[in-house]
C-alpha cells in the first residue's frame, strides 16, 4: 500500500513538474491563435486528470489513516494482552517458586524429623537423605526449566511489542510524507491554474486583436476591389473612345470635307481622353501600392501618345 501511494504521488508531482517547465515554452508559442487553443485544451485535460490523481491520492491516504489507526488499536490490544499475559507468568512463577520453597523447607523439616528418629539406623538414614536430595535436585531442575521457558516468553512478547512499535512509527512516517507530497501536489495544481487562467486571458486578447486585423483586412480587400472595378470602367471606356476614334479616323479618309468638323470632334475626344489619362493617372496612383498594374497603364498611355502622333 505504502508503495502504491508512493508511486502516485511522484507521479503527480513529476507530472505537474514537467507541467511547469512546460508553461514557458506555451508562453512563447502564444501569438499562434490556433496553436494556442489546441495547447490550452489539452492543458486542461492534464489539469483534469492531476485532479483525479489528487483526489485518488487523497482517498487512498485516508484508506491508509484508517488502517494505521486499526493498527494502532491492535498493537494497543495485542500490547496490553502481552503485558496482562507477562503480569500472569511472572505471578506464575513467583508462586512456584514460592511453592518450591516451602516444598525445599518441608523437605528440610522432614529430613531433620528423619535424622532425629533414624540415628540408629545410619544405613537407612542415608539411604533416605539421598533420596531426598534426589528429588529436591529433580524439583529444582523443574523450576529453572519453567523459569526458563516464561523468561524466554517474556522476551517473545517483548519483542513482538518492539516490532510493533516500529511498525507503527515506519506507518507514522509514510504517513507524515505522503501528506507533505500531498500538500506540494495541491500547491502546484493551484499554480497551474493560475497559470492556465493567465494563458487564457491572453488567447482572448491575442483572439480579439486577430479578429481586428481580419476586419481591417477585409476593408482594404473591399477597397482594393473597387478600385481594380474602376480600372476595369476606364478600360472599357477607353477602349470604347479608341474604337470611336479609329471611326473617325477612317471617315477622315473618306469625307476630307468635314475636316474642321472632325478636327473639332477630335479636340473634343482629346479633351476627353485627357480627362481619361487624368483618371488613369489617378487611379495608377491610388493603386501603385495595392496592385501591379502601373505598367499597363504606362503601355496604355505610350499607345494613346503614339496614336496622337499618328494623328497630327
Amino acid at each position: 500500500m505504502f508503495s502504491r501511494l508512493s508511486g502516485i504521488a511522484n507521479t503527480v508531482l513529476h507530472e505537474l513538474s514537467g507541467d511547469g517547465e512546460g508553461d514557458g515554452d506555451l508562453g512563447k508559442s502564444v501569438m499562434e491563435s490556433a496553436s494556442q487553443e489546441e495547447m490550452s485544451e489539452d492543458q486542461m485535460e492534464r489539469l483534469a486528470h492531476y485532479e483525479q490523481l489528487v483526489v485518488q491520492l487523497k482517498e487512498l491516504i485516508q484508506q491508509k489513516d484508517t488502517e494505521i489507526e486499526q493498527r494502532d488499536a491492535q498493537i494497543k490490544l495485542e500490547r496490553e494482552t502481552s503485558d496482562a499475559k507477562m503480569a500472569k507468568l511472572k505471578l506464575q512463577a513467583k508462586a512456584k517458586v514460592a511453592n518450591l520453597n516451602k516444598q525445599l523447607e518441608e523437605l528440610k523439616k522432614t529430613s531433620a524429623d528423619n535424622k532425629v528418629n533414624k540415628e540408629g539406623s545410619s544405613d537407612a538414614w542415608h539411604h533416605d537423605q539421598r533420596e531426598e536430595e534426589r528429588i529436591h535436585e529433580e524439583e529444582r531442575r523443574r523450576l529453572q526449566n519453567n523459569v526458563s521457558e516464561l523468561t524466554q516468553q517474556l522476551q517473545e512478547s517483548q519483542e513482538t511489542v518492539s516490532k510493533l512499535t516500529r511498525q507503527l512509527y515506519d506507518s507514522q512516517d509514510s504517513f507524515g510524507e505522503l501528506t507533505r507530497q500531498l500538500h506540494e501536489s495541491q500547491q502546484t495544481v493551484e499554480q497551474l491554474q493560475k497559470c492556465q487562467q493567465k494563458q487564457e486571458a491572453e488567447t482572448l486578447d491575442l483572439q480579439q486583436k486577430l479578429e481586428e486585423q481580419c476586419e481591417t483586412l477585409r476593408a482594404r480587400t473591399q477597397f482594393v476591389e473597387m478600385l481594380e472595378q474602376e480600372l476595369q470602367s476606364a478600360e472599357f471606356q477607353k477602349q470604347v473612345l479608341s474604337e470611336q476614334f479609329r471611326q473617325m479616323e477612317t471617315e477622315l479618309k473618306s469625307l476630307d470635307g468635314d475636316r474642321k468638323e472632325y478636327a473639332f470632334q477630335v479636340t473634343i475626344l482629346e479633351k476627353k481622353l485627357t480627362e481619361k489619362d487624368n483618371s488613369c493617372e489617378r487611379l495608377l496612383k491610388e493603386l501603385e501600392q495595392e496592385s501591379g498594374v502601373q505598367q499597363e497603364l504606362e503601355k496604355m498611355k505610350t499607345d494613346m501618345e503614339q496614336m496622337k502622333k499618328k494623328k497630327k
